[in-house]
């Protein structure tokens, strides 16, 4: 890789095996410009221990999420909610998934008159038009009966961290980064 100039790299594995790849490309001399993972962010890398943090240095993090570093009101209330119960670490993938869930499932409840039966919750979650994340995907929504308009996520939009030192800072003209689904384009392998 060094030799061929290879200085990117990302990767679809979990986060410990990404980083254990990026200390090999550094230690054969592969000068990586950017190294960016889909997971990883926040509690995930911060809780992992210091050999994990000092290889995930430099390296980028995208999230579906806001990134708490941006303190936007849903970022802020998610931090308060989390402190509510007791935790006071940063949050990880599995926190921010299970926080919007929860909020969904709530919304769902409510719309379906509290009724817990799977048709009548079914039925409120279909009615939800208008879910946002509890704020978190920035002012994005999406149709939660409609499965078939919101494919790589909501707008496909990804906020990206980070990590330097101990702690994760928002990529200028990074949050969010968001695609466009180009109509009738396919991706082969050459």
């Amino acid at each position: 890789m060094k030799k061929g100039g290879v200085d990117g790299f990302t990767s679809a594995t979990d986060p410990n095996t990404s980083f254990s790849l990026i200390t090999a490309l550094r230690q054969a001399g592969v000068d990586l410009k950017v190294a960016l993972l889909p997971t990883g962010y926040g509690g995930d890398t911060l809780q992992a221990g210091p050999g994990e943090l000092s290889a995930a240095q430099n390296v980028y993090f995208a999230n579906s999420y806001q990134l708490m570093e941006m303190q936007t009101p849903a970022t802020k209330q998610f931090a308060s909610d989390l402190k509510s119960a007791g935790i006071n670490s940063a949050p990880t993938l599995a926190m921010y998934h299970a926080y919007a869930s929860v909020g969904l499932l709530v919304r769902g409840l409510k719309a379906a008159g509290g009724s817990t039966s799977a048709s009548a919750l079914l039925t409120g979650l279909s009615s939800v038009h208008d879910w946002d994340a509890l704020g978190l995907w920035g002012g994005r929504t999406i149709d939660v009966a409609d499965r078939a308009s919101t494919p790589g996520g909501v707008d496909n939009c990804l906020w990206i961290a980070k990590l330097k030192g101990s702690a994760f800072t928002v990529v200028s003209g990074a949050a969010p980064i968001c695609g466009t689904i180009i109509s009738g384009l396919t991706v082969s392998p050459n």
